[in-house]
This record gives C-alpha cells, sequence and structure tokens, in this order.
C-alpha cells in the first residue's frame, strides 16, 4: 500500500511540475492578447499568444483544431492585437508555406519556452497567420 501511495504521490508532483512548466513557458517572453469574435455569440473572447515579427509583417501561430485558430480565420471582421500596451486591428490570412519558417522563429525568439511547449504540444498541425492591417 506505501509503494502505491508513494507512486501516486510521485507521478502528482511530476504532473504538477509540468503543469507549473507549463504556465511559465506559456506566459513568459512576449506575450501579445489578441481578441476575435465567437460567431456563434457574438461574444469577444481573448486570447494570450506569442507573436513574431518578419517580412514587414507580425505573424501568430495556431493549432489548426484550436478554437481560436478556427474562429481568426472564420471572422469575417478584423481581430484586435494588444502588443505592449497598443492596440491594433488586424485582417488574418493563413499562410501554410509559411509554417516551417514561423515556427523556427518562434523557436529562435522563445527558445526553451518554445521547446518546452512543443514537447507537450507537437508542431505538427501548426498554422501559420500572418497579420495585415486594416488601415
Amino acid at each position: 500500500m506505501r509503494l502505491i501511495a508513494k507512486l501516486l504521490g510521485s507521478v502528482f508532483t511530476l504532473l504538477l511540475f509540468v503543469a507549473l512548466l507549463q504556465g511559465v513557458a506559456s506566459e513568459t517572453g512576449e506575450v501579445v492578447v489578441l481578441t476575435s469574435v465567437d460567431q456563434a455569440t457574438s461574444a469577444p473572447t481573448t486570447t494570450r499568444l506569442w507573436v513574431v515579427d518578419h517580412d514587414g509583417a507580425m505573424w501568430l501561430r495556431g493549432d489548426a483544431a484550436s478554437g481560436w485558430t478556427q474562429r481568426v480565420l472564420a471572422q469575417s471582421t478584423p481581430v484586435v492585437l494588444e502588443r505592449n500596451g497598443v492596440r491594433y486591428e488586424f485582417v488574418v490570412a493563413s499562410e501554410p508555406e509559411r509554417v516551417a519558417l514561423v515556427n523556427r522563429l518562434m523557436r529562435d525568439k522563445y527558445g526553451w519556452r518554445d521547446q518546452t511547449i512543443s514537447m507537450m504540444a507537437p508542431r505538427e498541425d501548426s498554422v501559420a497567420l500572418r497579420l495585415t492591417p486594416t488601415s
């Protein structure tokens, strides 16, 4: 019985450590806030994300199955992104041919954070999202 309790305690401790590591990794470095609109409810929804700059544009990376990615690609109105206290309006477009580039840019910018998150959420289904200003 003691062995089982020790094993369960060890598993719980490991899971707690992984959750804390993921939280620290995802919330450090430059984090922006993206506001999109849920088409079903018309409610604004915020998502905290990493951003990279390339080729004169801001880029996000999402998972094809994630709710926020599907929302921004389906949204007919601009999304709002807050970066360093400044609010921008953008039209979002998927650029599949840029996935490897955006993955590399994220790895270069976020380093160990990106490596840690990538171990828990592989990037095979990543979507490269180019943000184009509305004005």
